[in-house]
Formats: C-alpha cells, sequence, structure tokens
C-alpha cells in the first residue's frame, strides 16, 4: 500500500538542488552581480512567485506520468467487484485533467476491464490520498 508522503522529509532530500536552482536561475538573468539597485521587492516576489508555479506544474506533470506509466501492484489489477485478474482496456489509457493548486494536472490513467463483470475501471491502490 502507499505511504503518505512527508514533504519535509523529501525536500529536505533536494533542499541543496532546489537552493542551487534559485542561485542558477538569479546568474542567468542578470549575471554574478545580481537584479539591478533599485528593482522593487515587488517584482522579485512576483518573479519568485513565477518561477514557483513553473517549477510547481513541471515537478507534477512529471511525478504523474511516472506514476502512471509504472506497472500497478498485482492486487490493483484485479476486478473491485469479482476480485478476478483483468486485461487491459483496448483504449488502454484514460486522459484525466484535474485542477490543482499548482494549475492543471494532466496525464493518461491507465485503464482495465473485467471480462467476467464487464467492468471498466482505473487501477487504484486503497489508501492515504486516494
Amino acid at each position: 500500500m502507499a505511504r503518505a508522503l512527508d514533504p519535509s522529509s523529501l525536500i529536505s532530500q533536494i533542499q541543496n538542488l532546489l537552493k542551487g536552482t534559485g542561485k542558477n536561475a538569479v546568474t542567468r538573468l542578470w549575471g554574478e552581480h545580481g537584479p539591478d539597485w533599485g528593482t522593487s521587492f515587488c517584482d522579485l516576489e512576483e518573479l519568485a512567485v513565477q518561477m514557483a508555479q513553473v517549477l510547481s506544474q513541471a515537478f507534477l506533470h512529471e511525478a504523474l506520468q511516472r506514476q502512471a506509466r509504472a506497472e500497478p501492484p498485482e492486487k490493483a489489477l484485479l476486478c473491485p467487484t469479482c476480485g478476478k485478474p483483468t486485461e487491459p482496456a483496448e483504449d488502454a489509457t484514460e486522459p484525466r485533467l484535474v485542477q490543482t493548486r499548482a494549475g492543471d494536472a494532466e496525464w493518461k490513467e491507465p485503464q482495465r476491464t473485467c471480462g467476467r463483470c464487464r467492468k471498466a475501471f482505473f487501477p487504484s491502490v486503497e489508501g492515504p490520498g486516494h
């Protein structure tokens, strides 16, 4: 069963990478000396928020794409009605679009069918966040 994520622990694992990304962005935008003297705090804050939005959307997109391509655990491939094994659906994926705090998230969700129940479903593992 999937465990709930601990964002603080995960961020601590990549904290240096994220800090380096911020430092690299400043260097690429303005060089080693940083923004011009007098650049308003408000403008810098707005840029930082928009950069975080781009990073959030890219992260969510990549994580969802990889998760959708991963093979679900065997238990998730059983029919939720009769408990028998299932097969990939003829049209094996279904587009999903969800609005999130980071913006729209889109991925192709794998679809399965049960020949016995003639039921179509999307494999999932019950647990926190599902």
